[in-house]
């Protein structure tokens, strides 16, 4: 797990200086899918399982 924390923060600093145009062909996959709900003036947020 250490490793991976440490491979993530240097990743962030490499890129800490991109400027947008950079960031434009970068898509960001996330393992998890998130559903929002807005009922109620309340939000509400769950994800499924694995």
């Amino acid at each position: 797990m250490r490793n991976h924390i440490q491979a993530c923060l240097q990743w962030a600093q490499d890129q800490i200086t991109w400027s947008l145009n950079d960031w434009t062909p970068v898509l960001f996959i996330d393992e998890s899918i998130f559903c929002v709900d807005f009922t109620d003036r309340h939000a509400r947020v769950w994800r499924t399982t694995n």
